[in-house]
């Protein structure tokens, strides 16, 4: 059985077998549903980052969480932060579902595995020393590590 992050989309379970025209507006077509997802949430987009605004002036962290392309893609964002907008280097964190390995190799299930993602959260969290009232936990996650945000309050 194939884990859900891998299952074809239902509405295109033969997508490798299109003709090239179909296949482009396919895959057109939905980033322009993700686009439509994206604008929907605007509202709360912008309240994210309101209330990343003190937390980040305070000397909070950006922790990028991923699996797959989407971790690779936030590990490249993490890393040209510094020569992009100076940001500190210690204040960008990036955790990959797999691990170092997972960057060059598929390391399949590594999305799955919620004993590892605390794992990795828990690595990551800042004593309690070293912690302000401005720290904040990571609030979206990819699924298998969301019931682990706690983790990082504590």
């Amino acid at each position: 059985m194939q884990n859900s992050t891998e299952i074809p989309h239902p509405q295109h379970p033969d997508l490798d077998l299109y003709p090239v025209d179909r296949l482009v507006d396919v895959l057109v077509e939905d980033q322009l549903v993700a686009a439509q997802a994206v604008w929907a949430a605007r509202a709360q987009l912008a309240e994210a980052v309101r209330n990343a605004i003190p937390r980040i002036a305070a000397g909070g962290r950006l922790i990028y969480v991923g699996a797959g392309t989407s971790g690779r893609l936030g590990l490249l964002d993490a890393v040209e932060l510094y020569p992009t907008f100076s940001w500190p280097r210690s204040r960008a964190i990036a955790l990959m579902a797999g691990g170092i390995n997972a960057l060059t190799d598929v390391v399949e299930g590594a999305e799955d595995d919620s004993q590892q993602g605390e794992a990795d959260l828990l690595a990551v969290r800042r004593p309690p020393a070293a912690r302000s009232r401005s720290d904040s936990p990571i609030t979206r996650m990819p699924r298998c590590w969301l019931p682990h945000r706690s983790a990082l309050r504590s």
